[in-house]
C-alpha cells in the first residue's frame, strides 16, 4: 500500500503483537445456491460438539474473505471481500470466541483476512460471560464459535458524513447473512444475536465503542438434527 493513501484510515485492521496463526486451506461449498438460500433458518439447537479447523476456514474464507485485489483510493491493492461494503471501505471487524474447534485452543480471536490468519487477543472460554451478556440465552455457551462482528465507524465517516453510521449497519448485514449461507451450506446451525449488552462486548474485545462499535453477535454449531459434517471434499486452490 502506498505511504500517501487517499483514504485516512487503514482498510485492514491488525495486530502487531499478536501471533498470526495461518488457517488451513478451506473446502468449496459443494450445496446448490437454491438449497443454501430456501433451508437457511436462524438455528440454535446445537449438540455441543466441535467444529473441525477446516470447517471454520472454510466458512471465514467463504463469509468474509479476500477475493481478490484491485488498485483504489490510491491503494495499489486494494483488497476486495466476499461481502459487499459501502465504498469498498469494509467496515464490518470479525472476531470469534473459539469455545470448541478441534486443535484450536480456546478463546479471543481477530480474523486477519488478507492473510486468512487468526489473531489471538485473549485465552480461556468465554462462553459464560457471552451467554451472560446476551442475556442469558443458553444456546450461546452450546454453540462451537461465536462470531462478534464490529463496525469501524471512522472508517467511512471521513467519506460518508452522517450517514456512515447507517451504512456501516448495512455492511454488518451483509456480512451476517454471509455466515448465515456459508454455515447452511456446511450443515452447520446459526443464529444472529442483536441483543446485548453493547459495552460489555466491547470491553471484551478492547473497543472503544466510538471509532469501532459492537454491532452483533452471530452463534454457530454442529445442529442437533444433523452429524458432524465430513472435511474430505475438495479444497480450494
Amino acid at each position: 500500500m502506498e505511504d500517501d493513501a487517499f483514504v485516512p484510515i487503514p482498510i485492514v485492521k491488525s495486530y502487531t503483537d499478536a501471533e498470526c496463526l495461518q488457517l488451513p486451506t478451506p473446502n468449496r461449498l459443494g450445496a446448490s445456491l437454491t438449497e443454501t438460500i430456501t433451508g437457511r433458518r436462524s438455528r440454535r439447537d446445537y449438540n455441543g460438539t466441535s467444529l473441525s479447523l477446516i470447517q471454520l476456514s472454510t466458512l471465514l474464507r467463504h463469509a468474509s474473505g479476500v477475493t481478490g485485489f484491485v488498485p483504489g483510493y490510491r491503494y495499489t491493492r486494494l483488497p476486495l471481500r466476499s461481502f459487499p461494503s459501502h465504498g469498498g471501505l469494509q467496515a464490518p471487524e470479525v472476531y470469534l470466541s473459539v469455545q470448541a474447534v478441534d486443535g484450536l485452543p480456546t478463546g479471543i480471536y481477530h480474523y486477519r483476512a488478507i492473510e486468512h490468519a487468526l489473531e489471538p487477543l485473549t485465552s480461556g472460554n468465554h462462553s459464560q460471560r457471552l451467554c451472560t451478556l446476551a442475556f442469558d440465552e443458553s444456546y450461546v455457551e452450546c454453540s462451537a464459535v461465536v462470531f462478534l462482528i464490529t463496525g469501524y465507524y471512522e472508517r467511512l465517516r471521513w467519506k460518508y458524513g452522517e450517514r456512515a453510521y447507517r451504512f456501516m449497519c448495512i455492511d454488518a448485514g451483509f456480512l451476517g447473512e454471509n455466515l448465515y449461507l456459508v454455515a447452511e451450506a456446511l450443515g452447520l446451525g446459526a443464529c444472529a444475536i442483536s441483543g446485548f449488552a453493547q459495552d460489555g462486548v466491547e470491553e471484551l474485545l478492547g473497543i472503544d465503542g466510538k471509532e469501532e462499535i459492537a454491532l452483533m453477535l452471530l452463534t454457530v454449531g454442529v445442529r442437533q438434527d444433523v452429524k458432524k459434517v465430513s472435511t474430505e471434499v475438495e479444497h480450494l486452490e
